[in-house]
């Protein structure tokens, strides 16, 4: 139970497969757009900002002013720096928001 519990599948009704392809969807997106998105097996992408662009902070602030909640991932651990953002993954139409951040708040 407690490997099912920890699984980043525990409680979706959707299933794994269109869960981790609705995040590979997501990663991809936010890829082309230079952001480094590490791998792992939550329900969250962990994304590297380019480090000649806006940090975290000003990140997730101009996100939060577009109801979109991303976390400074600084809280996570010093290692990962200022340029370090955790964003959930969520429903289809969300993501797709989500996927178009970059885009939206160099504007």
């Amino acid at each position: 139970m407690v490997e099912k519990a920890c699984s980043s599948d525990f409680g979706r009704t959707d299933g794994p497969g269109i869960f981790r392809a609705t995040e590979a969807r997501l990663a991809t997106d936010l890829e082309h757009f230079g952001w480094k998105v590490l791998p792992g097996i939550a329900n969250f992408l962990l994304c590297l900002l380019p480090e000649n662009g806006p940090g975290a902070a000003e990140v997730v602030g101009r996100c939060r002013a577009r109801n979109l909640y991303h976390r400074d991932a600084a809280v996570m651990g010093s290692q990962l720096g200022t340029h370090a953002i955790r964003i959930a993954v969520k429903d289809g139409p969300t993501n797709q928001r989500m996927g178009s951040t970059p885009r939206d708040i160099a504007r």
